[in-house]
């Protein structure tokens, strides 16, 4: 489904988008890392993730936003809806120096 893709990038764009402060960055790019994915990557500098926090950002009601907009739904759904698409969804991030979302789909062939 191109719209649930799409309202995916959008909440990774949004929380990125969150992280940076002032002169921050949020690189958006997609590759295909091999003839059979397509591999979309959301990269910012801003505060990150604390490595404790890390394994966790995926779940329901999570969230590590002090003055949380939501309720910590917005990267469960995106995990499911990349599940449901049967790709992956990776998180890495390094507290005061920003985190990278990494999705990676299956390519399909008509």
């Amino acid at each position: 489904s191109p719209n649930q893709i799409k309202q995916a990038c959008i909440a990774i764009l949004v929380n990125a988008s969150e992280a940076v402060t002032e002169n921050g960055e949020v690189t958006f790019r997609t590759l295909n890392p091999d003839d059979e994915h397509v591999r979309i990557e959301v990269i910012d500098n801003g505060v990150g993730i604390d490595e404790a926090d890390l394994p966790y950002v995926f779940e329901p009601f999570f969230s590590t936003k002090e003055k949380a907009s939501g309720i910590g739904l917005g990267l469960s759904i995106v995990h499911g809806i990349v599940q449901n698409h049967k790709g992956k969804i990776e998180a890495q991030s390094e507290q005061g120096k920003g985190t990278a979302f990494s999705i990676t789909l299956p390519i399909l062939k008509t």
